[in-house]
């Protein structure tokens, strides 16, 4: 049985969808860590993350930098696309932030996560956040 799911304003959503702000992968309890691997290809330039553990990851657009992500990084941007790791404390040198262009894809996966309940995470296919113009767009990878 999968329990991922993911949630927008209550309801869970399947598919692609839109989010001019942010998108916010956490641990359903705010007690646990979230475990995850991040994907990044930014015009050629590749992160990888394979195994991050932590309070959760989130990808903002500058609209959406004024919110959670300001509240993690101390700041805001006003181009392109970021990534925070919410107090990720495996590996000890993951970055705070990486700052990325409009174009960037990023893809976020859940790990270990059969054992618990994640709601507010994409389902067993991993997505992709994207930009083209003003729409930002978690797509299924």
């Amino acid at each position: 049985m999968d329990f991922r799911q993911l949630h927008r304003d209550g309801a869970e959503i399947q598919g692609d969808f839109s989010a001019p702000n942010e998108i916010s992968l956490h641990h359903y309890s705010p007690i646990l860590a979230a475990t995850f691997a991040v994907r990044i290809d930014d015009q050629g330039t590749a992160y990888e993350f394979e195994r991050l553990v932590g309070d959760g990851v989130l990808v903002a657009t500058p609209f959406g930098s004024t919110g959670y992500y300001r509240s993690i990084i101390g700041g805001t941007f006003s181009s392109g696309l970021s990534v925070a790791f919410n107090n990720v404390h495996t590996p000890i040198d993951a970055p705070r932030y990486i700052h990325l262009s409009p174009d960037a894809d990023v893809e976020v996966k859940m790990l270990d996560s059969n054992t618990r309940r994640v709601p507010y995470l994409p389902a067993t296919t991993p997505r992709r956040y994207t930009s083209s113009g003003s729409t930002n767009r978690l797509q299924s990878g």
